[in-house]
């Protein structure tokens, strides 16, 4: 327990507060952290009793909880089929007995799988890592899968029971489904030479293929879940790079090589230079590359991250609907620690990489009037007057969360200064972006009624046909109280995803001049 005296603990009033937030079915607390935190089982029944009904929380991490007991536990047992959670990991609870761990897996596992036995669009993604499934457990997913056309991410790593014999069933469903990416790090079975070459046997061709096809919103990929051999070389490169080069939904790229036996890295400069050009052809929607293990000249890094930012600005000016976040660290190419400095030493400086004034001034200019981008990463060491540009245009955009910790963050005031307005701006968006959110939930009906409206009473009603104007026609006076209703929200509705049936800013203007007319009409009548 001393490697843990460093880990953050939540104490019992934090953990309170959660509880009532879970109680209230807030709609922004989709994860519950309470890892490290001393939890008991008096606690987790609480917290049992309040998931009662619960619809937004998906997520319950209870690891190293050492006074959790099979009583606590079974409290959740009991409430998981009367709410929405489906992942809850409890590593380090050396008190909770196996067949108790094995019925809260198939609980909250029959919670997500019984989305994707039903084929549900909107699950497009299975994350079952850490927790601590058994191959027993993987034959319930892979019979769910079996058919399903939607889910094309599946995380495995870092379960410690799945073996390579109970990946085999997995992998021969995942034949008949769509997905395309497994993570398995961590696996005893990751290191089975034969079943890595068997589930790279299925994702690469159809990563590939649905990446070409451009008709799935796969906006990130790992290579290391897709060849999972490691072999991703220069070939590998060229075969990547002509799926991508006409995608427009994907975002980021994670690129990992193999280090060869007898010394340099599985992919080259030659086969980076295939993606470079796909990055750069002005179509491509790839914002950001973490490169990790690959040996590249300077000079191509920074090609690489120009292309990948002028994708950015690009994206943000079209006010992309599925570009929800912009990571700006270490530039748009990023690597870990170690290949930072191998950079370096390739001639490559760290500060040549970061986005300064001039590329945050640009940003800046596309970011005004967008309202789909929710979030901006800023890197450490972003200059203080590229971080006051982001400031500026904040109250002109809809970004909701701003990250900036810069390393001087507890010994500079201005720092300080910089992120806590950073904070609030952002708050703000958050409240204006709820507010929007609320307003259009409510008047949804009057907002389809005037849809019905306007093919009759509006310049569109030239359009229909004769019997449809007749079936679909609405008095004046229930027109203006449609109207008046609409006038009630401040906020025209934004264009997100998940209010794509709803009318657009040119549609809603119109019915503001309908309403102006109909209300002149009724003025004449009263003069009259």
């Amino acid at each position: 327990m001393a490697a843990l005296a460093g880990m953050p603990r939540r104490d019992a009033a934090e953990r309170a507060q959660l509880v009532a937030r879970v109680r209230a079915n807030d709609t922004t607390l989709v994860d519950v952290d309470w890892a490290f935190g001393g939890v008991t089982d008096a606690e987790l029944q609480i917290l049992a009793a309040a998931l009662c009904g619960n619809r937004h929380v998906r997520t319950l991490d209870l690891n190293y909880n050492t006074f959790i007991t099979d009583q606590g536990i079974q409290a959740l047992v009991d409430v998981l089929p009367s709410c929405t959670l489906c992942k809850v990991v409890a590593d380090g609870t050396p008190l909770v007995t196996r067949g108790t761990r094995d019925r809260l897996i198939r609980k909250s596992l029959g919670n997500v799988l019984a989305a994707v036995r039903a084929n549900d669009p909107a699950v497009d993604l299975i994350d079952l890592s850490e927790m601590a499934l058994e191959d027993s457990h993987l034959l319930l997913v892979a019979e769910a899968l079996q058919n399903n056309q939607y889910v094309h991410s599946v995380g495995l790593w870092k379960n410690d029971w799945i073996t390579a014999e109970g990946m085999a069933p997995f992998i021969v469903a995942l034949g008949s489904s769509a997905v395309c990416t497994v993570s398995v790090t961590n696996c005893p079975a990751s290191t089975d030479e034969a079943m890595l070459a068997s589930l790279q046997a299925v994702c690469v061709p159809r990563c590939l293929a649905l990446l070409k096809a451009n008709t799935i919103d796969l906006d990130e990929i790992s290579i290391e879940h897709i060849w999972h051999s490691g072999m991703f070389d220069d070939s590998a490169a060229d075969a990547l790079a002509a799926a991508i080069e006409n995608n427009t939904r994907l975002q980021r790229i994670w690129l990992t090589a193999a280090e060869l036996p007898n010394g340099g890295w599985s992919l080259t400069d030659a086969g980076a230079a295939h993606l470079e050009r796909a990055l750069g052809n002005g179509v491509c929607g790839v914002v950001c590359v973490n490169v990790d293990c690959v040996e590249l000249p300077a000079s191509r890094v920074r090609s690489i991250g120009g292309h990948c930012f002028e994708n950015a600005l690009r994206r943000v000016a079209e006010n992309d609907p599925l570009l929800t976040e912009l990571d700006l660290r270490f530039g748009q190419v990023q690597s870990d620690t170690m290949v930072q400095h191998e950079l370096e030493q390739g001639g490559i400086d760290r500060q040549d990489t970061l986005i300064g004034v001039h590329e945050m001034t640009r940003l800046a200019a596309v970011l005004h009037g967008n309202t789909e981008l929710r979030e901006i990463l800023v890197d450490k060491d972003t200059p203080e007057a590229a971080v006051r540009v982001l400031i500026d245009v904040l109250p002109c955009c809809l970004v909701e969360c701003a990250v900036f910790h810069p390393d001087r963050y507890n010994d500079d005031i201005h720092l300080q200064v910089l992120v806590d307005r950073l904070a609030e701006l952002s708050g703000a968006n958050r409240s204006r972006r709820r507010s929007a959110a609320a307003s259009l939930v409510l008047h949804r009906p009057f907002q389809r009624l005037a849809v019905g409206a306007l093919s009759v009473d509006s310049m569109y009603a030239t359009t229909q046909p004769a019997q449809v104007r007749k079936r679909l026609a609405i008095s004046h006076d229930l027109l203006e109280m449609i109207i008046h209703e609409l006038d009630k929200s401040t906020t025209s509705p934004y264009t997100q995803a998940k209010y794509q049936e709803l009318p657009s800013h040119k549609v809603v203007f119109a019915w503001h001049a309908i309403a102006q007319g109909v209300s002149a009409q009724k003025r004449r009548r009263v003069v009259r």
